[in-house]
């Protein structure tokens, strides 16, 4: 009901726009109450943002891009005298993930990664992939990972350990990727528009393994629409080495997550806080 049509003298319709404004709606963002929309100028988006009827307006911008990360190391770890067949990386023991799979691997749950995407042929990952989507440039189903980033994090969390492969934490949970992180950065929108997306699919927990110093309204507001909407969202700490968290991590509703080194120790790139 916001976009209107006017007509001409000779009975064409022209259209105008959001609130009459020269605009365009591209998408709408209903679980998290926010549209998308593209103006036309920038008189364009200032008449919206002084329009009573809306709560607030933000041009887009861009987080950094998460960076790649080294490659899995290769270790064979023994519990008591009998090795475990998995690769399984030094984190995987140190998070003590096999004592929990003895209740659990996660069968029944489903995780939401959001980061640059996913190599969805990727031996240790095809079997848990459920969906994925696209909020970056290019078509809605194409999530290719040119970083690498998105594959390793989801890797760390629910690689199956089929056939001798890695293993993650929780090696049957369900994976949606969610691409909103290209070379450039990671969009403030397509974090929006991701959020949404695991509100809309009722995801159990949101991986997001990126951030930095700031943090949208937008953003905000749909990260505490999606605690509202019951999905639990963890987010890293960032890699500065500073005591300051990143964004979102930083936000009360938000698990911020931090490193250590194989010594148990906070590893010396990864920010800290109260948060």
């Amino acid at each position: 009901h916001m976009n209107a049509q006017a007509f001409s003298e000779d009975g064409t319709a022209v259209a105008v726009g959001l609130f009459g404004q020269k605009t365009r709606v591209t998408t709408t963002l209903e679980h998290i109450e926010m549209m998308v929309v593209e103006a036309e100028t920038a008189q364009s988006a200032a008449g919206l943002r002084q329009n009573p009827l809306v709560e607030f307006i933000e041009e887009e911008f861009f987080h950094p891009a998460p960076k790649p990360l080294a490659t899995w190391g290769q270790a064979t770890f023994k519990r008591g005298d009998t090795a475990l067949a998995m690769d399984v990386p030094w984190g995987i023991e140190a998070v003590k993930a096999p004592a929990a799979w003895a209740v659990t691997k996660g069968r029944s749950a489903r995780v939401m990664v959001l980061d640059t995407g996913v190599d969805s042929s990727h031996p240790s990952l095809a079997s848990r992939l459920e969906k994925v989507k696209n909020f970056t440039r290019g078509g809605a189903s194409d999530v290719t990972d040119q970083i690498g980033h998105g594959t390793h994090v989801a890797g760390t969390i629910l690689a199956d350990g089929a056939n001798g492969g890695l293993v993650g934490v929780a090696p049957q949970a369900k994976l949606l990727m969610g691409k909103v992180c290209m070379a450039e950065g990671c969009s403030n929108i397509a974090i929006a528009a991701g959020v949404n997306w695991s509100v809309q699919e009722k995801v159990d927990v949101v991986n997001m393994s990126l951030g930095g110093a700031m943090i949208s309204e937008g953003e905000a507001k749909a990260i505490r629409a999606a605690e509202a909407a019951g999905v639990m969202i963890a987010a890293a700490s960032g890699n500065d080495g500073s005591g300051k968290v990143s964004f979102p991590a930083a936000m009360e509703t938000v698990m911020a997550v931090g490193a250590i080194d194989s010594t148990l120790k906070r590893a010396a790139f990864s920010q800290y806080g109260p948060q």
